[in-house]
C-alpha cells in the first residue's frame, strides 16, 4: 500500500507527549521485532540496489524476505510525503555480517501467525531517508522537517484507533551511506512515533554508545 500524506503537523508547536521507548544494542528488527512495524531504511527507488550491487539494511531485508522484490516492479519512486507499507511477506533465510561481510547463513522457517488472508502477520514500511552529501546540511531546519514528515508518514494511519497501532521497531535509518548522524535520526524517529501514537523499540545494531 502505497500511502500518502497531504498534511503534516505543525511540530513546533506540538502537543504531544513522548511514547515509550526501549533502547537496544542486541538483535535486528526482523529477528526481535515480531508484532511490531518493522522500519526499511528504504531508498526512494524501493529495494535499492537489491537486484544490483547493494548490501545494506534494505538489500538484506530484501533479500531474506525474497517476496519484498515484486516491489520493484509495482512502485515508482516515492515523493517527500510518501512511504509504502508491505503486509504478508514471509521470511526464507538468516545471514551472518553486513555489506561486505554479508554471507548467507541458513533456511529459515517462518512461524509468524497468518491474518484472515493467510499472509504473515509482519508488516514493513519502507521510508527512504534524504541523502546528505555534506554532514551538517541534515541540521537546516527545513532538512530536519522533511525527515520528520518522512518518517511520520510511515508511522501513521490515519482512521485506525491509536490503540490498535504497534510500536514501531527501527534503528539508525538513514544513516551509513545516506550520511545521517545516528543521534538526530533517532531523536527524528522519536518524535514521530510519538506524534503518530506509537512506542518505538530502537535498535542501534550494536552500537552500544547510542544506549
Amino acid at each position: 500500500t502505497r500511502q500518502c500524506l497531504q498534511e503534516f503537523p505543525e511540530w513546533e508547536r506540538s502537543p504531544k507527549k513522548m511514547s515509550r521507548l526501549h533502547v537496544t544494542y542486541e538483535g535486528t528488527i526482523e529477528s526481535k521485532g515480531q508484532g511490531m512495524l518493522q522500519v526499511d531504511f528504504a531508498n526512494r527507488f524501493v529495494g535499492g540496489g537489491v537486484t544490483g550491487a547493494g548490501l545494506v539494511q534494505e538489500e538484506i531485508r530484501f533479500l531474506i524476505n525474497p517476496e519484498l522484490i515484486v516491489s520493484r516492479l509495482i512502485t515508482e519512486v516515492l515523493d517527500h510525503n510518501e512511504c509504502l507499507i508491505i503486509t504478508g511477506t514471509e521470511q526464507y533465510s538468516e545471514y551472518t555480517g553486513y555489506a561486505e561481510t554479508y554471507q548467507w547463513a541458513r533456511s529459515h522457517e517462518d512461524d509468524r501467525p497468518r491474518d484472515e488472508w493467510q499472509r504473515r502477520c509482519t508488516e514493513i514500511v519502507a521510508i527512504d531517508a534524504f541523502h546528505f552529501r555534506r554532514f551538517l546540511d541534515q541540521f537546516a531546519p527545513e532538512k530536519i522537517r522533511r525527515e520528520l514528515n518522512k518518517a511520520f508518514c510511515g508511522f501513521s494511519r490515519p482512521g485506525l484507533p491509536l490503540h490498535h497501532l504497534p510500536a514501531v521497531a527501527t534503528g539508525n535509518w538513514g544513516c551509513g551511506a545516506f550520511g545521517g548522524d545516528s543521534r538526530l535520526k533517532a531523536l527524528i524517529q522519536i518524535l514521530a512515533a510519538a506524534e503518530a501514537g506509537r512506542d518505538v523499540v530502537y535498535f542501534t545494531f550494536g552500537d552500544a554508545e547510542l544506549m
